[in-house]
């Protein structure tokens, strides 16, 4: 009956372990195909009893965030183009003003204006949306998308990290755990040694010691319910002073 009971539960963990490992997608790794073959077939236990599990199954990867980080690659590239988009575009502006006030300086020589007035004015020689006022106004829309891109990039950052250390604390409790349940139960199936047997004698020490404290908690208990019964001179002082209710003799 007791080898049955072993056998159910090699039975059970090797369930667990090839359930986890389909899980997380790790039934190719050699340590946890050769566990497996051992636990259903019940052989070569005590070598896979000398591997510490918890040092041998494999790490799972992280599933991912969601897309999180493909987002946040795309929202930097873009980041990054734009830091230059108001450089590039005020020095084309500046080379379609330049081109125009040679124009009109050539067909107005006799015109007094600087640069910077005629730039902001135009005077019909600059399109529009070259101006000075106009690119002004785009460099500062261009600057302000790039420092809500710089919020945004670190906020979606932080928020990845934090799912993908999450998801690897959640891992790693579930990988551990399995991993002493392992453990408990090749510990026994460990060859024979100097050393294990220290160990499998420590163990029975500390059974042995739990079982006494066990049995000395439950005398005190029934210590104390004993003392807390009558005894039975105070039982029969108790009958005694029953005496007069009834009609026969107590004394004899």
């Amino acid at each position: 009956m007791a080898k049955k009971r072993r056998n159910d539960r090699a039975l059970l963990l090797a369930t667990k372990l090839e359930e986890w490992s389909l899980r997380h997608k790790v039934t190719e790794d050699t340590y946890v195909v050769g566990l497996l073959g051992a636990l259903r077939e019940q052989k070569n236990l005590p070598l896979w009893a000398e591997l510490n599990p918890v040092d041998y199954l494999p790490r799972p990867e992280t599933k991912g965030d969601r897309g999180i980080s493909s987002w946040t690659r795309r929202l930097s590239i873009l980041r990054g183009v734009l830091l230059f988009a108001p450089v590039a575009l005020t020095w084309f502006a500046v080379g379609q003003a330049s081109d125009g006030f040679s124009r009109y300086i050539d067909e107005n020589p006799a015109a007094i204006v600087n640069f910077l007035e005629f730039w902001q004015s135009g005077y019909g020689y600059i399109a529009e949306e070259w101006t000075l006022t106009r690119i002004a106004f785009l460099d500062f829309l261009i600057i302000a998308l790039v420092i809500v891109l710089t919020v945004v990039v670190a906020s979606l950052t932080r928020r990845a990290q934090n799912m993908r250390n999450n998801e690897i604390v959640s891992l790693d409790g579930e990988r551990f755990e399995l991993a002493i349940e392992l453990s408990e139960y090749l510990f026994d199936k460990r060859a024979i040694t100097p050393f294990t047997m220290r160990d499998s004698l420590a163990k029975s020490v500390q059974d042995l010691s739990n079982s006494t404290k066990s049995l000395l908690q439950t005398a005190k208990s029934l210590e104390k319910i004993a003392k807390a019964m009558p005894s039975n001179t105070e039982i029969l002082k108790e009958v005694r002073k029953l005496k007069p209710s009834f009609s026969f003799d107590w004394d004899k």
